[in-house]
Order: structure tokens, then sequence, then C-alpha cells
């Protein structure tokens, strides 16, 4: 994945209870960050944010999933 890729959740991320509010929406990758052990290195910003969303601003490789064009 790069900066500008177009991304929602992917099955593991569906499953993981603090991103329940970004689920059927789509995001674009707009950091990653270049710390070789960071867990979470995926910043997205989320098109259409819900109210309140904002929980979990960090995204692993494996809670994401390239948009279908």
């Amino acid at each position: 994945m790069q900066v500008g890729d177009l991304v929602e959740l992917s099955a593991a991320g569906k499953e993981i209870k603090s991103n329940y509010l970004a689920i059927g929406f789509v995001g674009v990758v707009q950091k990653i960050s270049d710390n070789a052990a960071s867990l979470y290195p995926y910043r997205v910003y989320w098109f259409q944010k819900p109210r309140g969303f904002g929980l979990c601003p960090n995204y692993g490789r494996r809670e994401l999933k390239f948009v279908k064009k």
C-alpha cells in the first residue's frame, strides 16, 4: 500500500471491535509511518466520517484492503 490508495476495512479489520464505526466506509491512506517497529503504520482519512469517529486513527496492514474498481 502507498499514500493515496483507496482502502476499506478487510474481514480482519471488521472483527476488531474498535473499528466498528468505519465498517462500510471508503478511505484514503494519508500517511505511512516509517517506524519499522510500528504495528499500526497506516493513517487513513475516512470519507463521510460517522459522527463521533476517531477512536482508532491508525491501522495495521491486515486491517485494510484495497477498494475494488
